[in-house]
């Protein structure tokens, strides 16, 4: 896998994607109403594992919701340190923020004030 491809995975997983260790293997999941990010999430991981998909009915605010669920050999641990990524390339960020901005749709700058 090319160092660019890790750094986009990175941005997705850094928004609303949940990735954590499962037993010898990486778990990746996100569950949305947004058509969008369930394509983009399967096709960034389906050629690197089986990808597990279903449907059910979220009771909050009564919307089809899709998820996706795939599971993932450790060599993807580097997908557990998405928020705090390092790159040796302006590519590699750009990449990244490229990630970001699929899985988020947006990103917002504001200058009145500061969060961690």
């Amino acid at each position: 896998m090319l160092p660019i491809e890790k750094s986009y995975m990175l941005g997705l997983c850094a928004t609303d994607l949940h990735v954590r260790p499962y037993g010898r293997q990486i778990e990746v999941s996100v569950g949305s109403t947004r058509r969008e990010i369930i394509e983009i999430t399967l096709k960034t991981f389906e050629k690197y594992g089986e990808v597990y998909r279903y449907t059910y009915i979220d009771k909050k605010c009564n919307l089809l919701t899709e998820v996706i669920l795939t599971y993932l050999p450790r060599s993807f641990t580097f997908l557990l340190k998405a928020k705090n990524p390092t790159f040796t390339l302006d590519e590699e960020f750009y990449s990244y923020l490229a990630g970001v901005v699929d899985g988020d749709g947006r990103i917002v700058f504001r200058t009145d004030r500061i969060r961690s």
